[in-house]
């Protein structure tokens, strides 16, 4: 993996096959978990999603369609990484990372900080 997503062979149902002791905090109790987070979609311009990640002070954000969709998400590191590459264009898909995982609202809330500190997500 290249170090921008959760890894594909997480599996959103599961919290990780780890030993979690009843009643351990989870995802879902987070304030933030009942929250709609702020999103682009694929068609959006490269340009929009670089002034919601500025105004909001953001280093990315998730790319979806429809209320629950994710098709990846659009950082400074992958906007960086298509310029770079040459890939780059207007649009959010011409710089988004498709390769990332959502995790389970079950999940522990321990696993999941270790998770983004591991993947830097």
């Amino acid at each position: 993996m290249s170090g921008h997503g959760v890894p594909s062979s997480a599996h959103p149902e599961e919290d990780g096959g780890t030993a979690t002791p009843p009643g351990s905090p989870r995802l879902h109790l987070l304030p933030a978990a009942s929250r709609a987070p702020l999103c682009v979609s694929r068609a959006d311009t490269l340009r929009h999603a670089e002034t919601q990640m500025l105004l909001n002070d953001y280093s990315q954000l998730p790319v979806t369609t429809g209320d629950r969709t994710v098709h990846g998400l659009i950082s400074w590191k992958s906007i960086g990484r298509a310029h770079v590459v040459g890939t780059a264009g207007g649009r959010v898909i011409d710089c988004m990372d498709t390769e990332v995982q959502v995790l389970a609202a079950n999940m522990p809330l321990l696993k999941a900080v270790g998770e983004i500190i591991r993947h830097e997500i």
